[in-house]
């Protein structure tokens, strides 16, 4: 039997006592066939040597037995195939589930294969040939599809005083980029849908489902990471893996006519009635892809009637329409309250708002056909026909004429009898007339193909003239969204100043009243040959450290102070190494410890009551003379005893008379 593959095929076996669920690593025999020889053979490898292999032999085929004998996950076989070459097809020579298995010893003799199929590496020999006479089933991973994806890279960092810049950098990049991909998938005549996350300064993030395989785009889209976005392209998993039997050409599908309606979006409900209104199902499918949609529609059957309650058709469901072939029911969008009693009609519990509107919009056009139906299904009965009401249903919806449409039926039954009980060879009149109704509908068809053709061309002109339009439309709008941008920025930037201008203004006032105030001051004392002085608070450690740090305190100067009856030692320690020139006490006095202090620093402690002193808010104004003539007589001996010896009789008697206050009340 001659190779029906001439390109280098790998073969691969497992090593016994080697397995992928074991804790050792798994080693395989491997054997590279190439245009009917056996080029190379190994009996102890591991899957980084096999990797190498394929890229050294330029490989377009890996061929196995057993695929779980390759991986224990089914990720990792998924991450294994998609770091080889996209062009490289997975063979297991065995079978399938789906199409049964035979072993590789009696594959070998059915192709008369001569080869040590006992030995590991006489195996992975036998493959490898089996897989070039055309044995087995392709694994197919991957949908005929691909994730585009334009995102922010993570290697921007958050936080920061320019986060909110570089965000919206990355989000006019990211519009950028996804408009020139747009743009190549365009030229190229690649169709894709594509969903986007609307951010302040463009987008944060754009995904493409793009219809092709990884090898169709190489050329067009690369992977790429830069300091602000990335482009990641990565081919579509299935959710299980499939295998298609080498030489096959179409599945079975369900051939059974029904009605869909589809409610598209990020989110996507979809609605199955079969032809007599019986529903079959309803879901929400997140983020689907078109061969997604199309594979889940197909398990039901083919659809005659697809529909939405959105107005006009989005073009996805034109799409997955033309592809089936079916008639598009258009229809006004429905109210929220028109979905909501037909729920409550049928006694539907839904799960998303998608499902509901996906089964309003199926509702409304089965409702729609009803009477038409049972218009067609009336007349059948009337010509005694006992018919499959289904596809007369499916025929009438078409738009076909219902006689016409039972005429099709009536001649198909028959037809189907005979061919089912003998062949019958039909007579030369029979066979006349029918080469004369086929030739008419030859032309009828051939009509009908030039009028497409003419609207084809119509149409394509249309879309050119739009497609024009639309790109000046765009270039105006991405011309606005930085004007506008700019025009945002500028006035964020202009409240900000005018927010700075009025407080510093509000600075400026406050201090020319303070300037003002000390103008005044100093014209005070100046015209009355005084001093002046600044007035603390208290005489407390804290306190003076502060007016100590801030000089409000000078050495040798003159102390005004509003109450002194805090002061202490420590305090009056650090004072008295001011040497000021006398200490003028508003209030209270000083404690005794801090009276000694100041007392044997020859500091004089004045009330006062005994100088001619004004005070104007923080600043006490004196004549230095009146300070002068009342330090020396406080710093006399006598005068001090006497003073404190009053004092004292003073608060005795104020104490005194508090007591009797008391007892009287």
């Amino acid at each position: 039997m001659q190779p029906i593959v001439e390109e280098p095929i790998i073969g691969v076996d497992v090593r016994p006592f080697s397995s992928p669920y074991s804790k050792k690593r798994a080693m395989y025999s491997v054997a590279v066939l190439s245009h009917g020889e056996i080029v190379y053979s190994k009996h102890s490898v591991s899957l980084h040597d096999i990797k190498s292999l394929i890229n050294e032999y330029h490989a377009k085929t890996l061929a196995v037995d057993n695929i779980k004998e390759l991986f224990k996950k089914k990720s990792d076989l998924y991450k294994f195939i998609e770091s080889l070459p996209v062009d490289l097809t997975l063979i297991q020579v065995t079978g399938s589930p789906i199409h049964g298995f035979k072993s590789v010893k009696m594959l070998a003799k059915e192709a008369g294969i001569v080869a040590k199929v006992d030995s590991s590496k006489g195996e992975a020999e036998v493959i490898a040939r089996l897989a070039s006479l055309g044995y087995g089933c392709k694994i197919i991973l991957h949908e005929n599809e691909t994730k585009i994806i334009v995102a922010k890279s993570s290697s921007v960092k958050k936080g920061g005083s320019g986060s909110d810049r570089w965000r919206r950098l990355s989000e006019s990049l990211i519009l950028e980029e996804s408009r020139i991909i747009e743009e190549r998938l365009k030229s190229a005549g690649i169709d894709y849908d594509l969903y986007t996350v609307s951010g302040e300064g463009g987008l944060s993030k754009a995904e493409f489902i793009v219809y092709s395989g990884r090898k169709g785009l190489s050329r067009i889209v690369r992977p790429y990471v830069g300091s602000n976005i990335k482009v990641v392209v990565e081919p579509i998993r299935k959710k299980s893996i499939g295998y298609i039997k080498i030489g096959d050409v179409e599945p079975r599908v369900n051939r059974k006519p029904i009605m869909v309606s589809i409610d598209p979006g990020m989110s996507t409900g979809i609605c199955i009635f079969d032809m007599f209104g019986n529903l079959l199902l309803l879901k929400t499918l997140r983020k689907p892809t078109r061969s997604a949609l199309i594979e889940e529609i197909s398990k039901y059957g083919i659809p005659t009637i697809i529909t939405c309650d959105k107005s006009p058709v989005p073009k996805s469901i034109v799409k997955i329409a033309k592809i089936f072939g079916a008639k598009i029911h258009r229809m006004e969008t429905l109210t929220l309250e028109e979905k909501r009693q037909i729920l409550q009609k049928y006694n539907i519990k839904v799960e998303t708002s998608h499902e509901r509107d996906a089964f309003a919009a199926m509702v409304k056009t089965y409702n729609s056909y009803l009477n038409l139906w049972r218009k067609a299904e009336s007349h059948a009965r009337e010509s005694g026909l006992n018919m499959p009401s289904d596809k007369l249903r499916a025929l009438v919806s078409e738009g076909i004429p219902i006689s016409e449409a039972i005429k099709l039926i009536k001649s198909e039954a028959p037809r189907k009898k005979v061919e089912q009980r003998r062949p019958v060879v039909p007579g030369t009149t029979d066979l006349k007339r029918e080469i004369k109704r086929l030739k008419n509908k030859l032309a009828e068809k051939e009509q009908e193909v030039s009028k497409l053709r003419e609207e084809v061309s119509t149409y394509k002109r249309e879309i050119e003239d739009l497609r024009a339009i639309l790109d000046s439309i765009r270039d105006k709008t991405l011309i606005e969204i930085k004007r506008d941008r700019a025009i945002k920025l500028r006035d964020e930037r202009i409240r900000y100043l005018e927010n700075e201008i009025a407080r510093l203004e509000r600075r400026v006032r406050e201090l020319e009243i303070e300037l003002e105030m000390e103008r005044s001051r100093s014209k005070v004392a100046e015209f009355y040959h005084l001093e002046r002085a600044e007035v603390i608070d208290k005489l407390s450690k804290n306190a003076v450290e502060e007016a100590i740090t801030k000089k409000r305190i000078k050495p040798g100067s003159i102390i005004v102070v509003k109450d002194a009856s805090g002061a202490g030692r420590a305090a009056a320690e650090k004072i008295s190494k001011l040497s000021p020139y006398a200490i003028i006490v508003l209030g209270s006095h000083p404690p005794a410890p801090a009276l000694s202090v100041f007392k044997s620093s020859k500091i004089p402690v004045i009330p006062a009551s005994e100088v001619k002193i004004k005070i104007l808010g923080d600043i006490a104004i004196f004549d230095p003379d009146d300070v002068e003539k009342v330090k020396n007589r406080f710093l006399s001996p006598k005068v001090e005893e006497q003073r404190f010896s009053e004092s004292a009789v003073k608060k005795l008697i104020v104490e005194y008379r508090k007591k009797l206050t008391a007892q009287e009340s």
